[in-house]
C-alpha cells in the first residue's frame, strides 16, 4: 500500500514562498487530494501519477513549463537502447539546473576518442550490421569557483541493429547487453560535509535478466560498531544533520518502493563485504528477470530512477544555498575533510579494481582503450592539492 501523504512529502523541502505558490497550484487542480485522505493508504493510479508530478517539480529553481509535466520513460523513447530514455532525462535534468549545480564545463576531462566508440556485436544469432555502442559525457565546474559538485558523468552502453523500417535509423536490440552508469559526484574539498555519491547503475544481459542499483552512496567508512551490529549500519545517517529533511524524504522513497508489501523490487541479494560500506540503507538493489522485467524497468526502476535523482539535485542545491558562505577551516574539520577525501579515494579505488565491466570493454575495444576509460574517465585519480 502507498501513502497519500507521500506526493506532499517534498514540499516540505521548498522555501515559505514557493511552498506557499506549490501549495496554492496543487489545490488549483483537479487531482487534489482532500486533506481528510492525506492519511489513508491507496494505490489509486492518479494519486500515484500526482505523487510523480511533485517529485519532479519540487525544486526551487525548476525550469520546468508546468508544475505537473511528470515525466514517462514512453517520453524519451524515441530512440535508441532501454536505458537511452534514462541518459536523456537525467542529462536534461542536470543541464536545466547546472546554474545551481555549477557544473558549466562540458567533456573537459574526456579526450574526444574516449567519448564514443562502436564494435560489431559478437555472437551469431545478431542481425547484419548490429553493433554495441558507448558514448560517455561529464559536467565539469569552472576551474576558478568553488562548487559543491565535483563531476556529473553518465557512460551509456546499447546494442543497436539497423531499423527493418528505416535504413538509417538504429534500433534496440531488448535480448542484448545495456548499460547505464551515472555518477554525480560532491565535492570532496567541501569542508566538514560529508555529502553521497549519487551512484546509478543499470544493467541488462542476454536472456532478459536486469541488475540494478541506485543510491546515495555514503563514502565515510562504517564505525566499528556499525561493522559488528547490523541494525546500527541500518541506522547510520548518510547525511549532514542540517540535511535531515532529505534523508527523511529518501528514507520515505526508499519505503515506498522497496519496503510495500506488493514491491515489484525485492532485494537483489547480499553485497561483498568490501563494498558496503559504499551501500546506504536507502540502496535500491535488485535483480529482475522473465516476460516482466522489462515491464518493469520502463516503469517502476524509471520512477526510482527520476525521484532519487530529483532529490539529490534539490539536495545538492541545497548545499549550494547554505553553504556558500561557510569557508570555516577549524581542526576538527580539517580533520574531517581529510576523512572525506579518503573516503572519495576509497570509492574510486574500489570501482576501478572491481568493475565488472572490463572484460566486456576489453572484449568490444580493446585493452588499451577500455583501460584509458575506467583508469582516466569513469573513475580516474583525484588530486586535493590545489582544489
Amino acid at each position: 500500500s502507498r501513502l497519500t501523504l507521500l506526493p506532499h512529502l517534498h514540499l516540505l523541502l521548498l522555501s515559505p514562498i514557493t511552498f506557499a505558490k506549490t501549495w496554492n497550484a496543487i489545490k488549483s487542480t483537479t487531482a487534489f487530494i482532500p486533506s481528510k485522505n492525506l492519511l489513508t493508504t491507496t494505490t489509486n493510479s492518479k494519486q500515484h501519477d500526482l505523487h510523480h508530478h511533485l517529485v519532479s517539480s519540487f525544486q526551487k529553481h525548476s525550469t520546468s513549463s508546468s508544475l505537473f509535466s511528470k515525466p514517462f520513460y514512453q517520453d524519451y523513447a524515441n530512440e535508441g537502447g532501454i536505458y537511452k530514455p534514462f541518459a536523456t532525462y537525467a542529462w536534461e535534468k542536470i543541464q536545466q539546473n547546472k546554474q545551481f549545480l555549477q557544473l558549466n564545463t562540458q567533456n573537459q576531462n574526456i579526450p574526444n576518442e574516449l567519448q564514443f566508440n562502436s564494435s560489431p556485436a559478437k555472437g551469431g544469432n545478431a542481425p547484419e550490421g548490429t553493433c554495441v555502442q558507448i558514448s560517455v559525457q561529464s559536467l565539469l565546474p569552472s576551474p576558478e569557483k568553488k562548487s559543491v559538485m565535483r563531476m556529473a558523468r553518465f557512460a551509456l552502453l546499447e546494442t543497436l541493429t539497423p531499423s527493418s523500417s528505416s535504413g538509417d535509423k538504429m534500433e534496440c536490440v531488448t535480448n542484448a547487453i545495456h548499460v547505464l552508469n551515472l555518477v554525480l559526484f560532491p565535492n570532496p574539498n567541501l569542508v566538514s560535509l560529508s555529502l553521497p555519491i549519487l551512484g546509478i547503475d543499470l544493467v541488462t544481459l542476454p536472456g532478459g535478466k536486469h541488475l540494478v542499483a541506485i543510491d546515495f552512496q555514503p563514502i565515510l567508512p562504517l564505525s566499528e560498531q556499525q561493522q559488528q551490529d547490523e541494525e546500527e549500519t541500518i541506522k547510520r545517517e548518510i547525511l549532514p544533520s542540517k540535511y535531515n529533511m532529505h534523508q527523511e524524504a529518501l528514507s520515505k522513497l526508499h519505503s515506498h518502493y522497496c519496503l510495500c508489501e506488493n514491491t515489484t523490487l525485492p532485494w537483489g541479494g547480499d553485497i561483498p563485504p568490501a563494498a558496503q560500506r559504499f551501500f546506504s540503507p536507502y540502496a535500491v538493489w535488485t535483480r529482475l528477470s522473465g516476460d516482466d522485467g522489462l515491464n518493469v524497468l520502463k516503469n517502476d526502476v524509471w520512477d526510482v530512477f527520476v525521484d532519487y535523482l530529483d532529490l539529490y539535485i534539490d539536495l545538492m542545491k541545497e548545499v549550494v544555498q547554505q553553504d556558500k558562505d561557510d569557508d570555516d577551516d577549524d581542526d576538527d574539520e580539517i580533520k574531517q575533510n581529510t576523512a572525506i577525501q579518503n573516503g572519495h579515494t576509497d570509492y574510486l579505488n574500489y570501482r576501478r579494481a572491481n568493475d565488472p565491466a572490463r572484460p566486456m570493454l576489453r572484449s568490444l575495444y580493446g585493452e588499451e582503450w577500455t583501460e584509458r576509460l575506467i583508469e582516466g574517465v569513469l573513475f580516474p585519480m583525484l588530486s586535493f592539492s590545489n582544489e
